[in-house]
């Protein structure tokens, strides 16, 4: 389609635009496109607002809407600095993350047993992606949603492989994401996307919420350690790798509930974090839709 390929456009005229700035010098461009998106277009501002309101009842809305603006602006810059990867070395990706327990999840790993990272839409999940399996001495094999645009999904996939990680299409067969873990594979799965409406529901923000069960069946059936991982932005250009193992001791008995109740810790640890650092959750996605 025509628009797509408009857009595509566009979306490399800022790509490049951003690499000819450099990752440090984004501050600026992104202040403008935050104020372009949250004042001017008001892109989803309705859902950020309603996400708000139910996330954060106790809070006033002068103190939400500093909330949401800070979101735009993080994810204003998450963006440009998203389309700075192609261009950056392996160095320079390694050193934007810090993680305290990077030789912990490397002998975890080294193993031979497999890994799952379950990250969300959270600080910076493409450079946690990237940097701390590198830092490990390995690649992700990150499980990818095509976005609407066919021409933006692929150069994003591009992106996300730049530094050596393999995506994995979501909707592929169900052998391949198997086959990673069989063979010792570290396992990347974006756990907060909204799931079916008569889909697994689990609680977030005292919330019932729709949620793709297939992590949790996967560990259940393989065993594999999961441990959660959320890159937040320090500074500018600079995260901390926040990760823990999650529990996966005195389960329900039915499988079912076994699912849920992993699911349901995982979203107890993003609910934990969220609370701490708002503005860097995706509050734009409609997740509380039904």
């Amino acid at each position: 389609m025509m628009k797509n390929y408009l857009e595509y456009i566009a979306f490399l005229i800022f790509a490049k635009f951003a690499q000819m700035l450099g990752i440090k010098k984004l501050n600026y461009p992104a202040k403008f496109l935050a104020f372009l998106f949250y004042d001017v277009l008001k892109l989803r501002k309705s859902v950020v607002m309603k996400n708000l309101h139910i996330a954060f009842p106790y809070k006033s809305d002068s103190e939400k809407k500093v909330i949401a603006k800070k979101s735009y602006y993080h994810f204003s810059r998450l963006i440009l600095e998203i389309m700075c990867i192609p261009k950056m070395s392996n160095g320079e990706i390694s050193s934007m993350l810090e993680c305290d327990n990077v030789d912990e999840l490397a002998q975890v790993f080294n193993e031979g047993n497999g890994l799952v990272f379950l990250t969300a839409h959270f600080g910076n999940w493409e450079v946690g992606a990237i940097s701390l399996p590198m830092q490990m001495g390995t690649v992700m094999y990150p499980i990818i949603k095509p976005q609407r645009n066919p021409y933006v999904t692929k150069w994003l996939n591009s992106m996300r492989e730049t530094h050596g990680n393999k995506i994995i299409s979501l909707g592929m067969s169900i052998r391949q994401i198997y086959k990673v873990i069989k063979e010792g594979k570290l396992l990347g799965v974006v756990g907060d996307q909204r799931g079916p409406q008569d889909g697994l529901r689990v609680k977030l923000f005292g919330r019932d919420t729709a949620i793709y069960s297939g992590t949790g069946e996967l560990v259940l059936k393989t065993k594999v350690p999961l441990y959660i991982l959320f890159a937040i932005r320090i500074d500018d250009y600079h995260y901390k790798a926040f990760s823990e193992k999650i529990d996966l001791e005195n389960l329900p008995g039915e499988p079912v509930e076994q699912a849920r109740e992993i699911m349901q810790r995982y979203m107890n640890l993003l609910e934990k974090y969220v609370k701490l650092y708002p503005e860097q959750w995706f509050w734009m996605h409609n997740i509380w839709k039904y």
